[in-house]
């Protein structure tokens, strides 16, 4: 049977490359559109993708579907594969504080955002691999990706992060890619390729969680 694999979409998350949708219809995975902001969460996905979008400007009615909320934070509790960019990372943080109110969010990452009134990540980002933190060997590759948010974190607790900036500001200047469970939350935004090929990271990932439910993989 093929993978289900939910894809946020609606006004707060829209960005997302076609290109690299069809590059997981085509193997076999069926993209389910759900909406963060109106549907309840389906339970019986083997992956979802949150992509980057607008969350602060629809944070009241986000933080209103708290059983969207409730109901995805338990299944990232439980070992769901996701990858978050951006606007996905924020809304996976506790809250998102816009003009000085603090809207309630998913709480699986935990870290306060704050909107801020200039960018704070804007272009061409070049990454290389946390290697402390990713569980594959890899090469010294350098990733391409690209990032644009007004949006900074505060996080409460040590972040486990996949890679490291080499060009660009990622959360911190330094770090980017949240690993929680078996979630990645970027504030990069990837596009699939030889060099990215996150399509098979992601694939790589829901394979672990299926053969070896009880373990967090926390694959890159």
């Amino acid at each position: 049977s093929s993978l289900k694999v939910g894809i946020a979409r609606d006004e707060a998350f829209h960005f997302y490359y076609e290109d690299d949708l069809q590059q997981l219809q085509s193997r076999g995975v069926e993209l389910i559109e759900i909406s963060p902001l109106r549907d309840a969460f389906p339970t019986d996905l083997d992956g979802l993708l949150i992509g980057g979008g607008f969350p602060e400007r629809h944070a009241a009615e986000l933080s209103k579907n708290q059983a969207f909320r409730r109901d995805l934070a338990a299944a990232i509790a439980n070992g769901l594969p996701v990858r978050a960019e951006c606007g996905g990372l924020m809304y996976l943080c506790q809250s998102i504080a816009v003009e000085d109110v603090v809207w309630p969010m998913v709480g699986a990452i935990d870290g306060a955002v704050t909107m801020q009134t200039s960018p704070q990540g804007r272009g061409y980002m070049k990454l290389g691999y946390n290697n402390a933190n990713t569980r594959t060997k890899r090469s010294a590759a350098t990733l391409a990706a690209h990032e644009f948010h007004h949006s900074t974190i505060q996080f409460e607790s040590d972040v486990k992060f996949a890679y490291s900036v080499k060009r660009g500001h990622g959360v911190d200047g330094k770090h980017d890619g949240v690993c929680v469970q078996n979630v990645v939350a970027s504030y990069a935004h990837f596009r699939h390729g030889v060099a990215t090929p996150w399509v098979d990271w992601f694939l790589n990932t829901i394979a672990e969680a299926k053969t070896e439910p009880q373990k967090r993989v926390g694959h890159v």
